[in-house]
């Protein structure tokens, strides 16, 4: 895993979701958020529960569960799990009303593309996923750096006020704190 001055710490990633109250990250587990899911199982957050899942259309399942139960839970996953579950994420998450906050991984995005439009990448799941989102009608905002770290916020609310997705674009590789 390569970090760059693109990449954004894994503390400030879950400062901010601590301060958005999450109390449960459901995930299938995002590669280019490694150091997030480690500081997760480390008992950064201590109570906040983690739920891995094998499938992304069962993390949007458990996620509405979690919230009908009164949780404030999240999803994190990587790009091509949104192509996967994009059904779900319409059904549960538009259709249904759902609060469901993402963090998604740029699986793929290549390191001279960083800095750069991600529609500018070689690879159709970095290209794609943004216009993806926009079809969906599910507002997405890009961390692409630690400057960006405030669009975490914005999403969680934008997702709990209107009681739809939202997804925080995670451009870079997170980093070690």
């Amino acid at each position: 895993m390569t970090t760059s001055k693109y990449s954004v710490k894994a503390s400030a990633i879950l400062d901010e979701l601590a301060a958005c109250g999450i109390t449960d990250v459901v995930t299938v587990p995002d590669y280019v958020q490694a150091s997030v899911h480690m500081a997760l199982e480390a008992g950064y957050l201590p109570g906040v529960k983690v739920v891995n899942c094998a499938t992304e259309d069962e993390a949007v399942a458990i996620a509405l569960g979690l919230w009908i139960g009164g949780r404030t839970p999240m999803l994190i996953m990587q790009n091509q799990g949104v192509f996967a579950c994009a059904n779900a994420l319409r059904s549960v998450g538009m259709s249904s009303r759902t609060p469901i906050f993402m963090l998604v991984g740029q699986w793929g995005r290549e390191l001279d593309n960083l800095g750069k439009d991600p529609s500018l990448s070689k690879r159709r799941e970095v290209r794609r996923i943004e216009p993806l989102l926009t079809a969906l009608e599910i507002p997405w905002y890009r961390l692409e750096t630690p400057a960006d770290i405030g669009v975490i916020r914005q999403a969680f609310n934008q997702a709990f006020s209107t009681e739809t997705p939202a997804a925080v674009l995670v451009g870079a590789h997170t980093a070690y704190s």
